[in-house]
């Protein structure tokens, strides 16, 4: 969206030293092979070497595969077959069976291939995490799983363990996946790499290291008035989406933890009548 900055940043992380694995896109803008070759070749002028283009189902339903093709023979052209990276490149043929020219939204998948393969596809093909909206959109594509189930079930290994995170564009420091869940701002980097997770200003956190969703579920439901989904969850990610959206709208007293808001207010619940709702 803002091509300039892009290159800018690019320039300035390799003249600094600072190692780039490589820059990510969907492809959306890969219209044309002109426009697509002179952005790549700028990126490398910059001092870009690898470059990684996201081909899922759900870049699917808004990028016609064409553009990602389109993408990824210019990479190659440019960076070369090394420095070009799809994820995930199984994709490309089970979309192209449904269309190349438009989007493909889920439901064509349902319709096509029917509703267990789609299943398969969707959480051991693509290995879906069902937090964010992804758990309200897609809960119903397999068997609900009710909140006693995930008892016991920890979130260390995403929170303290894994060595991914994010960074968004307000100055969050999200673990592993967890969109929504801050534990550090950039401008506390360094407390946090010395002293480790200030547990005793982190309670959700604390209770997600200790229980689980689980855990933030029993303690919402006695303290906020949370209510089980009568149509169960997706997945643990699901639960603790839901609980923590239930919390940034009814606790008056902020959590840190829940930021930024903005992930909550644009969370979308597909089956918001089959939620027990306290009111």
């Amino acid at each position: 969206m803002n091509f300039p900055l892009l290159v800018a940043a690019v320039r300035a992380a390799v003249e600094s030293g600072v190692p780039i694995e490589y820059v990510e896109t969907n492809a959306a803008w890969c219209v044309d092979t002109d426009r697509t070759l002179e952005r790549f070749e700028r990126l490398y002028d910059a001092g870009l070497r690898r470059i990684l283009i996201s081909c899922s189902p759900f870049h699917a339903e808004k990028v016609p595969l064409r553009r990602t093709l389109n993408a990824v023979e210019c990479a190659i052209r440019v960076f070369g077959r090394r420095g070009t990276i799809v994820y995930m490149p199984h994709w490309i043929e089970i979309i192209s069976q449904l269309d190349t020219e438009r989007p493909v939204p889920i439901e064509r998948y349902v319709e096509r291939l029917g509703k267990e393969k789609t299943v398969r596809l969707l959480w051991e093909g693509y290995s879906l995490i069902p937090g964010g909206r992804s758990g309200y959109a897609l809960n119903g594509l397999r068997p609900a799983i009710p909140a006693a189930a995930m008892e016991g079930e920890s979130c260390a290994g995403e929170i303290l363990y894994s060595r991914h995170m994010h960074f968004d564009l307000y100055g969050n420091v999200i673990p592993s996946f967890c969109g929504g869940l801050r534990t550090a701002t950039v401008d506390g980097m360094d407390e946090l790499f010395r002293d480790g997770l200030p547990l005793d200003r982190l309670p959700l956190i604390k209770l997600l290291l200790e229980g689980g969703p689980y855990a933030l579920f029993k303690f919402a439901e006695r303290t906020a008035g949370y209510a089980e989904r009568r149509d169960g969850y997706a997945g643990k990610c699901h639960l603790c989406v839901d609980v923590r959206r239930h919390l940034s709208e009814r606790v008056e007293a902020e959590y840190f933890e829940l930021a930024p808001t903005q992930f909550y207010e644009h969370l979308i619940d597909t089956h918001p009548a089959d939620a027990s709702d306290p009111g």
